[in-house]
């Protein structure tokens, strides 16, 4: 099973400030998910992410899509 984390979960991961995980949203540089009004991050995609270059724009495809 996947694990989902909420935006405080991955300031605290990546050491960005809850603002700054926001700006990224708006801008989709980080894959998020929306539960109703919720953002949610998949762990697997915030490491993914992490490893090459937070902040850089990144193309993750959704389940089932392919690269």
């Amino acid at each position: 099973m996947e694990e989902y984390l909420t935006i405080f979960e991955v300031a605290e991961l990546t050491k960005y400030t809850v603002g700054t995980l926001r700006k990224f949203v708006q801008k989709r540089r980080v894959a998020f998910h929306k539960w109703g009004r919720s953002l949610r991050f998949k762990r697997a995609e915030i490491e993914l992410w992490m490893k090459l270059g937070c902040g850089k724009a990144v193309y993750l495809p959704a389940d089932g899509d392919e690269a």
